[in-house]
């Protein structure tokens, strides 16, 4: 007596969910790991930007540099690694972008030199494994910067 299969197709579906199931895996932890960098950056950008609104309340606020770091700090907290670095920074309306001594320069037709706050946020983010043509470390830097009131 002969056994007779009556569908020769039969474990079809196990071959093909052994063969995406890997695919489907990969594609889930890169999703996971573009997900924590976007988080990640989103929070260190709102860091700088308030600890630059800091600073850009007044001259004396400006000048608290561990102030601002410290509020940057404590904005990305839940971060590992970060770290934040504040500043001070002048230039004159007849050559903005070119920086200039806050206390001691006298811009031509205009007088005291326009200051601005400055905070650069930086942290090094390490994704959960390795994708081939991928770093597997990515430096991520945001900058807050606002004109003094």
């Amino acid at each position: 007596m002969r056994l007779q299969r009556g569908n020769k197709t039969r474990g079809g579906a196990m071959v093909e969910f052994a063969v995406t199931m890997p695919l489907l895996l990969l594609m889930t932890v890169a999703a996971s790991d573009f997900s924590r960098i976007f988080w990640e950056s989103t929070v260190m950008s709102r860091a700088a930007e308030t600890a630059a609104k800091y600073g850009a309340q007044d001259n004396q606020s400006s000048a608290k540099y561990a102030d601002m770091q410290r509020l940057a700090s404590n904005s990305s907290s839940h971060l590992e690694n970060v770290t934040p670095t504040a500043d001070r920074v002048c230039d004159c309306p007849s050559a903005p972008g070119t920086w200039v001594n806050c206390l001691d320069t006298s811009c031509p037709n205009y007088g005291t030199p326009r200051a601005y706050s400055r905070v650069r946020v930086a942290k090094t983010f390490s994704t959960m494994g390795y994708y081939p043509g991928l770093p597997q470390n990515t430096s991520l830097t945001w900058r807050g910067f606002m004109r003094v009131q």
